[in-house]
């Protein structure tokens, strides 16, 4: 771990990579979420892992491993929002989402820490940031719709998908969650449909019913909306048999 710590050199500013005595240059990202990150992880898993540890014990070993983690996140925490464009390091969807993962995990582990330290504002302040997921999936939600209404398709796709890699990423209220899911896959299929991509958009309604079918019951408006959305997704690709079969099964 010190090794890896040191081998890299210092971030240069202005510049989206660190630079190396003997002059060769390495991505400030793949050196701090793809390198360094992991490596912690590995550390608190160890310590997860061993069943010897009382929880205490396991919270006090692993508590360093997730400030450090948090003080390597945090630089990154400005690229994840919707403005990113102007920033000198871009992220793609893969950073992203890897990115998100390890913030979402370490706030909540944060959180756990110092609620069984008795030290709730802490803990308040740790969870609070594991639920702003929530609401950058809102928001991100609402910049699709935007983009939809401009017919701006890439911007509206990329917008939505970033909404529901939010949603996916939100460890809280179970009914918050799926509400959270169903408004991105809804946005996504209502995007690709209007692209005329029938296939992508049928994807995504069948999901947004299945999700909201596990968690409400059958005669909850969201499972009604997403029933009528799959059955006009149905309709889109022809496949009226399959239309009719699912319009007769939410009737019963």
């Amino acid at each position: 771990l010190s090794y890896a710590d040191h081998q890299f050199g210092d971030r240069i500013l202005d510049k989206s990579y660190r630079e190396r005595g003997n002059g060769e240059c390495i991505d400030n990202w793949r050196v701090e979420v793809g390198i360094l990150v992991p490596i912690y992880n590995d550390f608190i898993v160890i310590y997860e892992d061993d069943e010897s540890l009382s929880m205490m014990a396991t919270y006090n070993l692993t508590f360093p491993y997730n400030e450090k983690m948090l003080e390597l996140l945090r630089p990154w925490s400005t690229y994840l929002n919707v403005s990113n464009t102007s920033q000198i390091d871009n992220l793609d969807k893969d950073q992203i989402n890897s990115t998100l993962a390890y913030f979402t995990e370490t706030e909540s582990s944060m959180g756990a820490i110092y609620k069984r330290r008795n030290e709730f504002n802490l803990a308040e302040d740790y969870c609070q940031r594991a639920l702003s997921y929530a609401r950058l999936s809102q928001t991100e939600g609402r910049m699709g719709i935007i983009y939809k209404h401009r017919n701006e398709f890439n911007l509206a796709e990329n917008h939505s998908q970033r909404a529901l890699t939010y949603a996916r990423l939100f460890e809280g209220e179970e009914e918050l969650k799926t509400d959270l899911l169903y408004s991105a896959l809804i946005g996504l299929c209502e995007i690709y449909r209007n692209h005329g991509n029938y296939d992508e958009a049928l994807i995504f309604v069948e999901e947004a019913y299945n999700c909201v079918a596990i968690t409400y019951n059958p005669v909850h408006p969201k499972v009604q909306e997403a029933a009528g959305s799959l059955i006009e997704g149905l309709l889109c690709k022809r496949n009226f048999e399959h239309a009719e079969t699912f319009a007769q099964l939410t009737l019963e």
